[in-house]
């Protein structure tokens, strides 16, 4: 495993940190460009997240942002409103 990665077994899957992070810069960015809504799908994609893990963890930089208050949910499953 690559020293930089840190993965975890949990309830909902494999964790990866870089994911995370990197879902978090992600996330950040499009903020920053003045972006509405961000899109999980949108976000899996740009990240090339086919596993299990690579997904969990940006589900987790999604929800560490919506803990920030940086964005919110939107009556549409995987959509989310920049507040």
């Amino acid at each position: 495993m690559n020293a930089r990665v840190h993965a975890v077994s949990g309830e909902t899957g494999h964790y990866n940190n870089a994911y995370d992070i990197a879902g978090q810069v992600l996330i950040e960015a499009q903020i920053s460009q003045g972006n509405e809504y961000i899109m999980l799908e949108s976000l899996y994609e740009t990240l090339a997240a086919d596993t299990r893990d690579k997904k969990t963890s940006i589900r987790w930089a999604v929800q560490r942002a919506k803990d920030r208050g940086d964005i919110m949910s939107t009556d549409t499953r995987m959509v989310y409103k920049v507040a």
